[in-house]
C-alpha cells in the first residue's frame, strides 16, 4: 500500500444528547453537513445543467436482493425502494455498465432505478459483472441507455481538486462538495487508488459518482471517514470521505471481455 498523504478537514460541532450512541449523533452530523454542502453549491452547474439534472443525469439507484418500484399517481412517478433491503448508488459507465462499491450489491442481485437518455425513468434487474472487495469497486450491468460520464484525467485529480459527489444518502438524491486532500495505492496488486475527501457523505451514498468541478468522473463514493473528539457534552466532527479510483486499462478489459461474452 502507497503512503497516505493528507491535510486538514473542516470541523463542525454539534450537541451530543446524554446517553446517545456515538454512531447516532455521527449519522446526524454527516447529514447536517451533507444538507449544509447541497444548499450551498445549489446554484452551480457543469455543462450547462444543474448539478441535479447532471447527476441524474448519470447516475443510479441500486437496491440489494429485492426490486425497486416505479409508482405512478397524479400525474407523477415515485420511487419505492424494498423496506427490508439495503441500498446505494452507481455511476453510468456507459453501455448498461455501472460502476459501485462492492459492499452495496452483497447479495448479487437486485434493481437499479435510472433515467434513461431520454428522460424516462425505469428500473431493471442488474447483474454483478465483476467485484474487487479489497478496493471496495464493483461493476454492474442492466439492460439500459444511460449516458456514460468521462473520465477525469490524472492530472486533474491532484490533491488540492475541487470535487462533487452524489448519491441516495438519506433517501435523498443530492450532491456534496469538497476537496481532494489524500491518496494511497489499493486493491489487489496495488492497481487502484483510494482518495481522501472533504467531502460530507452518509449512509446511501456509497457507489454514487466523484467529478471534478467541470463533470469529469474521478471514482466512486466507497466509504465515510469520521475522527472525533468529545468533551463537556459536546462533540467536535472531523468528517469526510473516500473516492476509489479504478486502474481505468484494467476495468475497460473487464467491460469489453464481457461486452464480447454478450454478443
Amino acid at each position: 500500500m502507497g503512503a497516505l498523504l493528507s491535510a486538514g478537514v473542516s470541523c463542525t460541532t454539534i450537541e451530543v444528547r446524554k446517553d446517545e450512541p456515538v454512531s447516532s449523533w455521527v449519522a446526524r452530523d454527516s447529514m447536517k453537513r451533507k444538507s449544509e454542502a447541497s444548499v450551498r453549491i445549489a446554484g452551480d452547474h457543469i455543462g450547462g445543467r444543474t448539478l441535479d439534472q447532471f447527476f441524474q443525469h448519470h447516475s443510479a439507484i441500486l437496491s440489494d436482493g429485492g426490486m425497486p418500484e416505479l409508482l405512478k399517481a397524479n400525474g407523477e412517478t415515485r420511487l419505492r425502494m424494498p423496506a427490508t433491503e439495503g441500498y446505494g448508488s452507481a455511476v453510468s459507465l456507459g453501455g448498461g455498465y455501472f460502476l459501485t462499491a462492492a459492499h452495496v450489491p452483497v447479495k448479487g442481485n437486485g434493481g437499479i432505478f435510472c433515467l434513461e437518455r431520454d428522460g424516462h425513468p425505469v428500473v431493471r434487474p442488474y447483474r454483478v459483472v465483476w467485484k474487487e472487495r479489497d478496493a471496495d469497486l464493483a461493476l454492474l450491468h442492466a439492460e439500459v441507455d444511460v449516458p456514460a460520464v468521462k473520465w477525469a484525467t490524472e492530472s486533474s485529480v491532484a490533491n488540492g481538486a475541487n470535487v462533487f459527489t452524489f448519491g441516495f444518502g438519506g433517501g435523498e438524491w443530492k450532491p456534496s462538495q469538497g476537496q481532494i486532500i489524500g491518496r494511497r495505492s489499493t486493491g489487489e496488486g496495488d492497481r487502484h487508488v483510494d482518495m481522501k475527501l472533504t467531502a460530507p457523505v452518509v449512509a446511501g451514498d456509497s457507489g454514487g459518482p466523484v467529478v471534478t468541478s467541470d463533470g469529469k468522473l474521478v471514482g466512486i463514493v466507497t466509504r465515510a471517514d469520521y475522527r472525533w473528539v468529545q468533551a463537556f457534552g459536546r462533540a467536535w466532527m472531523r468528517s469526510g470521505s473516500h473516492t476509489t479510483r479504478p486502474d481505468l486499462g484494467f476495468l475497460k478489459e473487464i467491460i469489453a471481455k464481457d461486452s464480447k461474452s454478450r454478443r
